[in-house]
């Protein structure tokens, strides 16, 4: 598999966390759609990990990625992928 996320003419954002500081999630579909990072904490996650990049944002009671210039109607299907690494045990 490829290292990093690739993007193709069918997606509207992709945000592989290459940044690992600041407060603004790129988006590396060529469309622009970055986010403003609200109360997330970028971290680094503890090895070994299988996934590409070893780093992320850890988010918190009010925190949220907001991507002002992503605009979903709701009329058609959209895929999300995502790597999740769980803080703790399940509930």
């Amino acid at each position: 598999p490829a290292d990093r996320l690739q993007s193709d003419a069918e997606t509207l954002a992709c945000f592989d966390f290459a940044e690992g500081s600041g407060d603004v999630l790129k988006d590396s579909s060529g469309n622009n759609h970055h986010g403003k990072i609200v109360g997330a904490k970028w971290v680094t996650a503890a090895k070994p990990v299988s996934i590409p990049l070893a780093q992320g944002l850890r988010f918190f009671d009010k925190s949220f990625v907001a991507i002002p210039t992503l605009k979903y109607d709701g009329t058609s299907d959209v895929t999300a992928e995502a790597w999740i690494i769980p803080d703790g045990p399940a509930a």
